[in-house]
């Protein structure tokens, strides 16, 4: 089996996707369902533990606040592969959508998830707008249904229209999802129909007609029940009837028999948690983990399958795209379509994390990451299974702990620091968030930092073959008046895994990961190269600018020094935040809400300064 990020596992079973919504339509949510599948926390934990969301203030005001990643994977039955699914879980709230722009520029696709009441919602559309812009292929998720059948009471006969087989229908809470693909297989046996044939009807016009069991269609015009409310709808309302509205035990149990599933006593005695066991019910029936990881593998594209119109855009020189064009940017072209790790290493950072130094890992197991040497062996079943049981055994240990230290106001001192910010008394480590487009990134590389406005096409005169490993490439650039690169060192390479991080020897064309080394280099994002003739990233949109302006001073005047490292720190690190010198001396700090401005005077506190 093969590991975690994207090195050395091939380019074309690597899916790099992000999870996009409107506040409160269930990201996070359904981020804890695909990680549960990893073994990393418990599956009854989905929605109680908001594993992504690892700030204080993201646990206690239950939104998502920053751009966070995790690698998973993800075993594609049909075909006996595995993947590796770069995850992002983005924020929702329209205050952090910079961050949302962080993580579209790193996605080849994005699962977009849509409350099946609320339907799409004003930060819907906004970051529908800022994944067409970066040519990010989308994935719908109608999350939720579960409220139609709890909360709205609406009967089976409320479906939705068609639409193309990119759609999951899920409820992340209960914990089952579908594709028409999932019910076409369950019920084609049944019904001595085709599978494709039946896949194909469920969406459209078509009716059931069970004395010939056949499929026809016209079903509004005769009258009958669209396939989709006979065949799916009504058995999901059937589900929660039996489940949670009027629980029936003896029909539960009929019910596990008749499809092989087995459910614990404690999930079937009177007096258990509907949810908990309608949850371990559809664990087994309709996973809604292995619904949505085959919907990204089968509809997102691989890094080996960037559009030409993406490339383009990334690499215009200046921003004009159609500028003309040097032949080794050309050449750097083909290395990006093809996602080549032989070619010239070229990465964008699109944001800077602060990261408590104890939350990561080194070194990492042998075998971790795809990159070189080819001949290294894959991590192996029994490696994988041993790092689950691992995190499992911390997160038991976390608990038992939880359950055990109780303070004097009765709050569990584990508790205060579930969401790992535990750690406040370790030193921070700047991470920046960088996807590789080509060639290799491994710990100790020197690389060019292009700021936005460099430009390949007015290089001075001697400069285009220059290599960052040059002994005197820093001088030469100061010496020509090359004042929009530099020369950087890379620190460690990080394996992102939501809350913690591993040092890994190295990372190659496609994968995301952490880099380390570039705390004082970055300013928001960056473009790194081992050439010169690479262009500056063309600027990440965000749908939110900076509106409330806030001065900040210090409580002891002795502490000035440290409140403006901290300033420029929060500027370089926060994509929606600015910082400005006024006239009157005052330093303002500039955000894009009162939820943004929150975090960013914590961060200043807590992180910074």
């Amino acid at each position: 089996m093969e590991p975690p990020t994207a090195t050395k596992s091939k380019a074309e079973r690597t899916r790099n996707v992000c999870i996009l919504a409107h506040v409160d339509h269930g990201k996070t949510t359904l981020a804890d369902c695909l990680i549960a599948t990893n073994g990393i926390i418990p599956s009854r934990s989905v929605a109680r533990l908001r594993y992504m969301d690892s700030l204080e203030q993201e646990q206690e005001r239950g939104i998502t606040m920053k751009s966070s990643i995790i690698s998973l994977l993800y075993n594609r039955k049909e075909c006996s592969e595995q993947y590796v699914v770069n995850l992002i879980d983005s924020p929702g709230h329209i205050d952090f959508s910079s961050e949302v722009s962080a993580a579209v520029r790193l996605s080849d696709g994005a699962i977009v998830v849509v409350d099946a009441v609320e339907g799409v919602s004003p930060q819907t559309v906004a970051v529908l707008r800022q994944a067409w812009r970066e040519s990010v292929t989308p994935v719908l998720l109608i999350n939720k249904v579960d409220r139609l059948i709890l909360e709205l009471r609406l009967n089976e006969h409320v479906y939705f229209a068609p639409a193309r087989g990119n759609v999951v229908f899920a409820s992340a809470l209960d914990g089952w999802g579908f594709r028409l693909d999932d019910f076409a297989g369950l019920l084609a046996k049944r019904l001595g129909c085709s599978e494709r044939i039946l896949s194909r009807a469920l969406w459209g016009d078509y009716f059931y007609a069970a004395k010939e069991k056949k499929v026809y269609r016209g079903a509004s015009v005769k009258g009958r029940k669209p396939l989709f409310v006979q065949l799916v709808l009504e058995n999901l309302w059937t589900v929660y009837d039996t489940f949670v509205t009027n629980r029936d035990a003896d029909k539960i149990s009929k019910m596990c028999a008749s499809l092989d599933i087995r459910l614990g006593p404690r999930d079937l005695k009177s007096g258990a948690d509907p949810h908990s066991a309608l949850a371990a019910f559809s664990a087994q029936w309709l996973p809604v983990a292995r619904a949505v990881l085959e919907a990204v593998v089968a509809r997102c594209p691989s890094p080996r399958q960037l559009s030409t119109d993406k490339v383009n855009r990334l690499l215009t020189i200046g921003g004009v795209e159609g500028s003309p064009e040097s032949a080794g940017l050309s050449c750097l072209r083909q290395h990006f379509l093809a996602c080549s790790p032989d070619g010239p290493l070229v990465a964008f950072a699109s944001k800077m994390m602060a990261v408590p130094a104890g939350c990561i890992v080194e070194p990492a197991p042998a075998g971790l990451t795809s990159a070189p040497p080819p001949e290294a062996s894959a991590t192996s079943a029994a490696e994988l299974e041993q790092r689950r049981l691992e995190a499992r055994r911390q997160w038991e240990a976390m608990r038992a702990t939880k359950a055990a230290a109780v303070d004097a106001n009765g709050e569990s001192a584990a508790e205060a620091s579930a969401s790992n910010t535990d750690n406040d008394s370790s030193p921070s480590v700047y991470v920046a968030f960088c996807r590789i487009y080509s060639g290799i990134v491994r710990p100790g590389d020197r690389l060019f930092l292009l700021s936005p406005r460099h430009r390949p096409d007015r290089l001075p005169p001697g400069l285009a073959e220059l290599t960052p490993d040059a002994l005197d490439a820093e001088k030469r650039l100061s010496d020509s008046g090359l004042r929009h690169a530099s020369v950087c060192t890379i620190g460690r390479v990080l394996l992102m895994r939501g809350r913690d991080f591993e040092s890994v020897p190295g990372a190659g064309a496609g994968a995301i990961v952490g880099v380390e080394g570039l705390a004082d280099r970055v300013i928001k994002t960056a473009t790194l190269s081992a050439t010169l003739a690479c262009p500056a990233f063309s600027d990440m949109a965000s749908e939110a600018a900076p509106i409330i302006r806030v001065a900040v001073e210090c409580v002891n005047p002795a502490d000035q020094s440290r409140l403006l490292a901290g300033l420029r720190l929060l500027e370089r690190h926060d994509p929606g935040a600015e910082v400005l010198l006024e006239d009157t001396g005052e330093n303002v700090v500039c955000s894009s809400g009162e939820v943004h401005l929150a975090k960013c005077l914590s961060d200043l506190r807590q992180c910074y300064a």
